[in-house]
């Protein structure tokens, strides 16, 4: 979760425990992360391990693989500034296919389609695209 002071904080077990509890600061205040507009959580390494992937208001998109209570493990642009992405509504990644891994990801853009990109993967992603 992302605070208005740009604190980052990552709440496990929410099933059983609820957001209150059991909350971790993952980043203590940054300015850099007021600019984040959206995190969205999915496998999208293959490591068998949540990733992050988060669209900045400038457009551009971050994936951070393998987040976990001790925090973030490396960080690639899947996309850069003032990319297509600046064009979203929200993102959400999940597994909306027919797969065994949350690796999908579905984009609701402002002109009101919709774009699912199944199996997603940093890699594919990493060069200058219109979607």
């Amino acid at each position: 979760m992302t605070w208005d002071d740009g604190r980052v904080t990552l709440h496990p077990d929410l099933g059983t425990n609820g957001v209150a509890e059991k909350a971790r600061k993952v980043i203590a205040k940054s300015s850099a992360w007021t600019y984040a507009t959206q995190i969205s959580a999915g496998e999208f390494t293959g490591k068998k391990t949540m990733d992050l992937l988060v669209r900045w208001s400038s457009g551009k998109a971050t994936l951070y693989p393998g987040v976990d209570a001790a925090g973030f493990h490396g960080e690639t642009t899947v996309r850069l500034e003032k990319s297509y992405w600046t064009n979203t509504n929200a993102m959400a990644g999940g597994a909306f296919v027919t797969n065994d891994r949350a690796n999908d990801v579905i984009i609701p853009w402002a002109n009101g389609s919709v774009s699912l990109y199944p199996g997603w993967t940093p890699r594919e992603h990493t060069r200058k695209s219109r979607s």
